[in-house]
């Protein structure tokens, strides 16, 4: 079996996953050193999980969006993630 060691955007989301996926008491499910594996899992699902994440910490791009809208100033509210 080989293994394939993830790189680029497996890792960015595999990284996202890990600090953003927690149990029911905010205790984290994952730790820095399950980040090479969970980036070895399908790329589906931790695209589902990431787009999950970021939109509940408002870091998606519709919430940024909105962010934008509602500042008033025409300045962005948050740093764009796109």
């Amino acid at each position: 079996n080989t293994i394939l060691t993830p790189t680029g955007k497996s890792m960015w989301r595999a990284t996202v996953a890990r600090y953003g996926l927690c149990d029911a008491a905010g205790k984290p499910l994952f730790r820095d050193e399950n980040i090479v594996e969970l980036g070895q899992k399908s790329g589906v699902v931790l695209d589902r999980l990431v787009d999950e994440i970021l939109r509940l910490n408002k870091m998606d791009k519709e919430s940024q969006d909105e962010l934008r809208k509602n500042s008033g100033s025409g300045q962005s509210a948050a740093p764009s993630l796109t």
